[in-house]
């Protein structure tokens, strides 16, 4: 019941804590790291997004995933993306979402990218 809410709670404040402080990593070393075309880049950022995606890939493969989980996965995606959108140009994550998913129907990233899209929209 009640006992069960709280603790999940605390789980999804401490995996948005340690998020937070991956992506203030990201943020201090994104001038360290050479991307796989050697321009120094958004490496650490799409190794984040990576594992995010692939987590809720995996989600989706098995039957019995609560909602709960992919509800969490969502908000840390868009927290990750929130804050790639002052670090990382617009034109290299969708080139990266675009040839990664090439074979998908991007239905993982449609949402987000609208999210995006409008969040860029309100920075111009």
């Amino acid at each position: 019941g009640t006992h069960q809410n709280e603790t999940a709670e605390k789980e999804i404040t401490r995996i948005k804590q340690i998020l937070s402080a991956v992506l203030d990593l990201c943020e201090r070393n994104k001038n360290d790291h050479l991307t796989l075309d050697n321009e120094r880049g958004p490496l650490l950022w799409f190794h984040v997004l990576d594992r995010l995606v692939n987590a809720k890939s995996l989600l989706r493969l098995t039957k019995n995933s609560t909602s709960a989980i992919s509800t969490v996965l969502s908000d840390l995606l868009l927290m990750t993306m929130q804050r790639m959108i002052s670090n990382v140009s617009l034109y290299e994550l969708m080139h990266k979402i675009t040839r990664d998913h090439a074979r998908s129907d991007l239905g993982e990233f449609r949402e987000m990218l609208v999210s995006m899209l409008k969040t860029y929209g309100s920075e111009l």
